[in-house]
């Protein structure tokens, strides 16, 4: 026989989520959300636009993603959902790691706390 059933309830909206703009063109490490001692970060949902490149959504020095190629203009949307998407660990930043030198520009939503 199931187990009891938990209901949850997740009420967001622009007073609940911090953003920030994705704008860079670095290969490599790119803090997108820098970490704060004793505090964890949570992205909700974010979107952007690559040219040719390929990504990988880091926590710190662990990646959280495996590398998702681009092409030219492509890009990507996570929509708000009842789990975040990336979780970094208590004090670590957010990163998105770029191989190449591409331009990437977008959108992040986050708490932090």
């Amino acid at each position: 026989m199931p187990g009891p059933k938990l209901a949850i309830d997740i009420h967001a909206d622009a007073a609940d989520l911090l953003s920030l703009p994705i704008n860079f063109s670095a290969s490599g490490d790119n803090v997108i959300i820098a970490g704060v001692p004793g505090q964890i970060i949570r992205v909700w949902k974010l979107w952007f636009i690559a040219l040719a490149t390929i990504i990988t959504f880091k926590d710190g020095a662990i990646a959280l993603s495996g590398p998702a190629p681009f092409a030219a203009s492509e890009g990507m949307v996570l929509d708000f959902d009842t789990k975040p998407w990336a979780t970094c660990l208590s004090g670590d930043d957010f990163i998105l790691n770029q191989s190449g030198s591409a331009q990437v520009s977008g959108m992040i939503y986050y708490t932090q706390g």
